[in-house]
């Protein structure tokens, strides 16, 4: 059911499934990072995902993080968010293997 975006820079692909998109509940993402040069360990995956929503910023919670070295997985949730009424949101992964800012960006479905 959920919504999945993939995007590959620094040789490293992010892989981002909206679980359960634009409902009134927090928003929920799944995020995958896969690599075959370096070790992906040293990222929080709380500390680098953020939601941008209707002109705010929330940080992530985590729900449960697996893997380790080239193949990292999470789910994250972001609680406080109301994503129900907005058009789009935004998940932001920063500063993984030197790229600033990987967007994703989901929208709703008219």
């Amino acid at each position: 059911n959920g919504l999945t975006k993939e995007a590959k820079a620094a040789s490293v692909t992010a892989k981002v499934t909206y679980k359960n998109p634009f409902d009134k509940g927090s928003p929920v993402f799944k995020i995958v990072l896969d690599t075959h040069s370096a070790s992906l360990d040293e990222y929080k995956f709380e500390d680098v995902s953020i939601l941008r929503l209707a002109g705010k910023i929330y940080r992530a919670s985590l729900v449960s993080s697996e893997g380790s070295g080239h193949h990292r997985e999470a789910e994250v949730e972001f609680k406080g968010a109301n994503a129900s009424t907005s058009k789009y949101v935004d998940l932001v992964i920063k500063g993984v293997a030197g790229v600033e800012n990987r967007i994703f960006r989901f929208e709703k479905k008219k």
